[in-house]
């Protein structure tokens, strides 16, 4: 027996779709996921900008006293990298390094 060509090009595409049904049902469920956090991101981003100078007034000290203190981390571990070099500095004094 032989095999036409017209049928195992109707084989090969019904296979196609089978496959890529299968993929596109595990891609869409990320992929919603990953919009609706997005989205929802995005939604508390308008929320708080339109609420007006005084209903985002703390995000915005709240924020601006977060990178604050990131930097001062980095500052502190930077000054503490240097202890034990020539370049260090009073700072590690305090810490009897």
């Amino acid at each position: 027996m032989t095999a036409d060509p017209q049928v195992l090009t109707v084989i090969a595409v019904i296979a196609a779709l089978c496959v890529g049904g299968l993929v596109l049902s595990f891609i869409l469920p990320l992929l919603s996921g990953l919009f609706s956090i997005i989205s929802a991101f995005v939604e508390f981003l308008f929320h708080v900008l339109t609420g007006g100078p005084v209903a985002w007034c703390g995000c915005l000290v709240l924020a601006i006293l977060l990178i604050g203190f990131c930097g001062f981390i980095a500052v502190v571990i930077y000054s503490l990298s240097t202890c034990g070099t020539p370049d260090a500095v009073n700072f590690c004094a305090w810490f009897g390094l």
